[in-house]
Formats: C-alpha cells, sequence, structure tokens
C-alpha cells in the first residue's frame, strides 16, 4: 500500500528523487558516525550539487556522443560547424534547466 499510495517527498519545494533521498539518508548517516549534528539545510544543498554534477556528466556525454556522430561528416564550413555546435549547446542548457528546475 506505501509503493501505491506515498506522496513523492519534497524538500524546499523540490522533488525528492530516490537517488536523491539515498544521498540524503547516506550524509546524515555520515554525519551522526562522526559525532556530528547532521543539518538538513547543509545535506541538501550537497545533494542538489551532486545531482547537478549528475546532470552535467549526463550531458557531457550526449554532446561527446553527438560530436562523433558529426566527426563522421566532416569537413564542413565553419558556420555550419558553429551552427551545430550552438544549436548543441542550447539544448543541453535546456535540458540542464528543465532537470534541475525542482531543486
Amino acid at each position: 500500500k506505501v509503493m501505491t499510495s506515498a506522496d513523492p517527498k519534497k524538500i524546499k519545494a523540490g522533488l525528492v528523487s530516490g537517488y536523491m533521498l539515498v544521498e540524503l539518508a547516506l550524509s546524515w548517516v555520515s554525519a551522526v558516525n562522526e559525532g556530528k549534528v547532521p543539518s538538513v539545510e547543509d545535506t541538501w544543498t550537497n545533494v542538489c550539487q551532486a545531482e547537478c554534477r549528475k546532470q552535467v556528466s549526463t550531458l557531457q556525454a550526449k554532446y561527446l556522443s553527438q560530436k562523433e556522430d558529426i566527426i563522421g561528416t566532416l569537413p564542413l564550413p565553419d558556420d555550419e560547424l558553429n551552427s551545430w555546435h550552438l544549436a548543441a549547446l542550447e539544448t543541453a542548457r535546456k535540458s540542464f534547466k528543465t532537470q534541475t528546475s525542482t531543486l
């Protein structure tokens, strides 16, 4: 019943994914094990930063994969190559904003 009726977890109006919940728990356990008092604010900031790094890494891999595809079509005029790069960069920016908008 819990799996089907539990509300999504939120911190500061941001949805907490399963991955993020695990990161929060690990951070809190680590703080307690070190004799410290866990800070929700600091832990949430660290989890958000980790999620942003994860998204950047994913988007970099996607860009590099697309770059490999375009390398097969070289040579290209400079303006076409620059247009491709700017479009790929804008797509990555929009995706990053969408993926991290709830943090």
